[in-house]
């Protein structure tokens, strides 16, 4: 994934329509998100979950990870938005934090981030990730451009995920104010419903969901 996912992977020249909408970009995606990239960008987290590093590796491979999120999540987003497959986006990432969180990794942040110290820093960091999808996620589905047009620009600035991220696409929309400082409070947004939805129950830690009507 280091080396085959990379920016506007498809070659996408305009924003102006819906990924549904662009003429020829099935045969894009094929030729572009191979299945050994599928795999990879499926099941990443599978792998962690199921893994074992001694823990001379386990510093590497947190890095890698951290560096991962921090520098290729929006061109791993890219994958799922073209496929149609942004819910699977939710299930990684939440697989990811609690691998991350099990680790217990406690390694200090880079110092451009010692404000952010947080015990399990990776899983923060993911986390951050995470809330990005759920705040976004039926945006990004809709159109990859607006991965970068939209969603990027609307997220908050001091997201220890997203930093490196804003400071790489500096000359992407600009939002002046009313910007928000933090995550909003809603994670996902309940539709294809066609009744009246009188409650919801929800997990408590959020993997599932019924509806009672």
């Amino acid at each position: 994934m280091q080396q085959d996912l990379k920016f506007n992977i498809c070659g996408i020249e305009t924003s102006y329509y819906p990924n549904k909408r662009i003429e020829g970009l099935q045969e894009r995606i094929d030729q572009a998100v191979t299945p050994t990239l599928m795999y990879a960008s499926q099941y990443w987290a599978d792998h962690l979950e199921s893994g074992s590093a001694q823990e001379s590796a386990s510093h590497a491979l947190e890095d890698s990870v951290r560096t991962f999120v921090t520098h290729r999540l929006l061109y791993w987003i890219e994958v799922f938005s073209l496929k149609g497959e942004m819910s699977m986006t939710r299930e990684i990432l939440r697989k990811s934090v609690g691998w991350a969180n099990v680790c217990h990794f406690s390694h200090a942040p880079p110092q451009q981030f010692l404000a952010q110290k947080h015990e399990l820093w990776v899983g923060a960091v993911i986390s951050e990730a995470l809330k990005f999808v759920n705040a976004f996620g039926y945006c990004m589905g809709q159109s990859v451009p607006h991965i970068y047009l939209s969603a990027l620009p609307f997220s908050p600035r001091g997201s220890i995920a997203l930093h490196p991220t804003h400071a790489a696409f500096q000359n992407t929309l600009s939002v002046k104010a009313g910007i928000s400082v933090q995550w909003p409070a809603s994670h996902h947004i309940l539709g294809k419903h066609k009744k009246w939805v009188h409650s919801v129950a929800v997990s408590r830690d959020g993997t599932h969901r019924l509806r009672f009507r």
